[in-house]
């Protein structure tokens, strides 16, 4: 499991996405997951800076900086509890040549 902050957890192996709370597609996919109600708030009422959308179509908000996800979530790879599943290494890459949207 992946803390987000304030001991929220998701399963990385679960992430589809990772996108910047300030992005014009990120603030209409919050407003279609409050309106849908499958928004989970892990902000615990702090600045949103990361927003992670799931496979599950759920969109986690968490105050964790960009960076900090990136170092977790390479902590969760080199203890290789989810090596073998090809989706998250392609996302893992993806965060190494910061192809992933929300970057700042």
């Amino acid at each position: 499991m992946l803390d987000v902050g304030y001991k929220n957890y998701i399963d990385p192996t679960k992430i589809k996405a990772i996108l910047s709370p300030y992005s014009s597609r990120a603030k209409w996919l919050k407003k279609e997951a409050i309106e849908g109600r499958t928004l989970i708030d892990c902000t615990q009422g702090r600045k949103t800076n990361i927003m992670i959308v799931m496979i599950t179509d759920h969109l986690v908000l968490s105050s964790l900086r960009y960076a900090s996800l990136l170092r977790r979530l390479k902590a969760f790879h080199s203890k290789n509890i989810y090596l073998n599943n090809n989706i998250n290494k392609r996302l893992l890459k993806a965060f190494e040549k910061n192809e992933v949207d929300g970057n700042s």
